[in-house]
């Protein structure tokens, strides 16, 4: 049975779903967005003609609707090309579920989730002028930054690490929730995106400035002194490996009065424990706003936990951080 098949099948399943078209390739799937203006779109990233890439780009520049990527990539280099899915305006990916496979609940819950989520005619931003704010915070210092983000999160990564120079005084530890095998694609992904240098971390790599450690799909990335970092093979946080709210945890032990820890969008509560242990000890904690926040559940959790010293808007982050950087 063809994916395109399968999915419809496991959607059909669910008495909330209704399949209301298919498409055989990306051209058929932009004609009948305009035409059944669904919900919510999957789409695979390789088809004849029209590949998922190109129809994403012109759904999401013409009648933006959310999308889900489905795709069987989970290779470094196919991950890589992907995640490019996002910054062209897709709200998530997965891996093909498969009939009987435990991915196929997932599916249901994706499209449950994201179907009517609001989407807009944007473009990525990339090398552009960071916005600045103004704060209470202004003049910290920062060695280390760690960031935390689910859903919703590449994109806002992506907006915050674009504006910072290749000479970044700091370095960053980015715990981004991504389908099992996604993360060091997604390292690449970023790392042909924006001037700093990003890897997927290893155990025992060194705190650099200019650097952008990754945590790996399903390890915990923590700070194991000031200068190096672990990965950590520890339960699960809140539901959650890898944990933001445990590499704040670590950052608050070794690093906390030269650290910001900052939550972005995304689905749950992890981040809010490790930010509010972060925020007691020294570090300056930082919040994605609601309005710029694709899903507002984990900001929204620091933000109630106490945890959280400011809430800027995504646009703002990039040059609150160069301020610190440089101070």
């Amino acid at each position: 049975m063809i994916c395109r098949e399968v999915i419809t099948t496991l959607l059909d399943m669910s008495p909330d779903i209704d399949v209301v078209g298919k498409a055989a390739d990306g051209r058929e799937a932009i004609d009948l967005n305009r035409q059944l203006k669904p919900d919510i779109i999957t789409m695979d990233a390789k088809m004849p003609g029209v590949d998922g890439f190109s129809a994403i780009s012109e759904i999401m520049s013409t009648q933006p609707v959310p999308i889900v990527m489905v795709t069987g990539y989970l290779t470094v280099e196919g991950a890589s090309m992907t995640l490019k899915a996002l910054a062209m305006g897709a709200l998530d990916i997965m891996e093909k579920p498969e009939f009987d496979g435990p991915l196929a609940s997932t599916l249901r819950e994706k499209v449950r989730l994201l179907a009517g989520v609001p989407v807009y005619k944007r473009e990525p931003k990339k090398q552009h002028g960071a916005t600045t704010a103004s704060t209470k915070m202004e003049g910290r210092t920062s060695k280390l930054i760690g960031i935390t983000s689910s859903t919703g999160g590449p994109k806002a990564l992506l907006e915050i690490l674009a504006p910072l120079p290749k000479e970044f005084k700091s370095c960053i530890l980015v715990t981004q929730r991504l389908p099992e095998g996604f993360s060091a694609g997604f390292a690449e992904w970023l790392n042909e995106e924006v001037f700093l240098k990003v890897r997927e971390a290893k155990d025992g790599d060194r705190i650099e400035p200019g650097t952008v450690l990754v945590a790996p799909s399903s390890r915990h990335l923590v700070l194991r002194s000031r200068d190096q970092v672990g990965l950590s093979d520890e339960p699960a946080v809140d539901g959650h490996r890898p944990s933001g709210s445990l590499m704040f945890k670590s950052i608050a032990r070794r690093c906390a009065k030269d650290s910001i820890g900052i939550v972005l969008s995304g689905i749950g509560v992890d981040g809010a424990s490790g930010l509010l242990e972060l925020k007691k000890s020294g570090g300056l904690c930082l919040a994605q706003n609601q309005a710029s926040s694709l899903f507002y559940d984990m900001p929204k959790a620091a933000i109630e936990a106490g945890a959280v010293n400011e809430v800027l808007d995504i646009e703002e982050i990039a040059g609150f951080l160069l301020r610190c950087a440089e101070s």
